[in-house]
C-alpha cells in the first residue's frame, strides 16, 4: 500500500458519514448495486443538502452481516 493509499484509507476510517464514492472505495459495491441495496433496505442511506450519505455504523453492521466466503 503507497503512502497516498493510506492517507486515505485513515481519513475514511475517521468519518463518520460516507459519501457513496467513500462507501463504494472501501466496500467495493459499484454505485448501481448501492443505490439497489438502499432501495431494498439493505443500508440506509442519508440525504443531507440535496447529498446521500451512509452512517459508518450501519455500513459496519452491513459489512458484519454478509455470508462469509468459502
Amino acid at each position: 500500500m503507497n503512502k497516498d493509499n493510506l492517507k486515505t484509507t485513515v481519513v475514511l476510517a475517521e468519518k463518520k458519514l460516507l459519501t457513496t464514492k467513500d462507501f463504494q472505495h472501501e466496500y467495493g459495491p459499484c454505485r448501481s448495486i448501492l443505490y439497489r441495496m438502499i432501495n431494498e433496505g439493505q443500508i440506509t442511506g442519508k440525504k443531507v443538502g440535496g447529498r446521500l450519505f451512509i452512517d459508518r455504523i450501519d455500513a459496519e453492521r452491513w459489512r458484519k452481516n454478509l455470508p462469509d466466503a468459502d
